[in-house]
């Protein structure tokens, strides 16, 4: 479970989880056919449509990943993804990340680490 807080405001709430025991991940409605999932949140001040139109440029568009991104309500954005292997999501991630680290933080981009 994922809770992200604003001071006293709750922001997100995510509650995602497949237990081994008794959920199959290849007969899982949620997973579709993808074998991994990733969730990526970003919550700052002046987030809104213009940067989720940024996030939403970087999201992969060739199939081998499905994602989505959405505004949150308290300002923000979250990002879902699913995918075939954890390196490609995390990978995703920092692409998706890195579309917005310069215009919201004056910083350069993020290198992946190998």
């Amino acid at each position: 479970m994922t809770e992200i807080w604003q001071g006293e405001q709750l922001a997100v709430w995510d509650r995602f989880g497949l237990e081994p025991d008794t959920d199959d991940p290849k007969h899982s409605a949620s997973l579709l056919h993808y074998t991994h999932t990733a969730a990526l949140w970003m919550i700052a001040p002046g987030l809104g449509t213009a940067e989720l139109e940024q996030v939403r440029s970087a999201l992969p568009p060739d199939g081998r990943m499905l994602a989505g991104a959405s505004l949150l309500a308290t300002g923000g954005i979250g990002v879902r993804l699913l995918g075939m292997a954890a390196w490609e999501l995390q990978e995703q991630c920092l692409q998706i990340w890195n579309t917005l680290r310069p215009h919201l933080l004056g910083k350069e981009t993020l290198v992946f680490r190998k």
